[in-house]
């Protein structure tokens, strides 16, 4: 299963990006805006082309393997999402900043549905966004950022619960899938 949702979740994501990153031009952001997104398509291709690979290699020998590799993969998403942190400072106009925070706010609920089937890999990806979240409050926000920490925390909290939950019922009805 998480191999099976990169095809539609990848691409939907690079909709996402390009969307942010015309948001960012159009309100005189920088031209760095454009370098972050082709790093994010290149991220994406790769974990395309590494979902693709490890599809076929699905077998128990290699799983250990390929959990690893997907986690790593999944790391490099989240990394490439966080990076995006970079723009939500005070020079950036309020509405693209705004549409920063929200973007990685959700982007680890996003990606609940596509990689809470492994928990490794989920919070691989969601961590460094976590860590960026956290991070603009205190480098962008030091008059509020204590506020912003545990609100922060508190979202984390949730998501991670329902990661957890996510993940468990997906397994339990596999698990009766097969005994059935």
């Amino acid at each position: 299963l998480l191999l099976e949702n990169s095809p539609t979740v990848l691409p939907a994501g690079l909709v996402v990006a390009t969307l942010i990153h015309i948001a960012l031009q159009k309100t005189g952001g920088s031209d760095w805006s454009l370098v972050w997104l082709v790093g994010l398509v290149l991220i994406s291709a790769t974990r395309f082309l590494l979902n693709r690979w490890s599809q076929r290699r699905l077998a128990p020998e290699h799983l250990q393997r390929t959990l690893i590799m997907t986690a790593a993969a999944a790391f490099l998403g989240g990394t490439g999402w966080a990076v995006l942190v970079v723009f939500g400072g005070p020079e950036t106009p309020f509405g693209a900043r705004l549409l920063v925070v929200i973007t990685l706010v959700g982007m680890p609920v996003a990606g609940l549905s596509s990689l809470a089937f492994c928990k490794l890999a989920y919070f691989a990806f969601a961590t460094p966004i976590f860590v960026a979240i956290i991070g603009w409050a205190w480098w962008f926000n030091p008059g509020l950022s204590i506020e912003f920490t545990l609100i922060a925390t508190a979202h984390i909290a949730l998501v991670s619960v329902m990661a957890h939950r996510y993940h468990e019922n997906a397994r339990r009805s596999i698990q009766r899938e097969i005994e059935n």
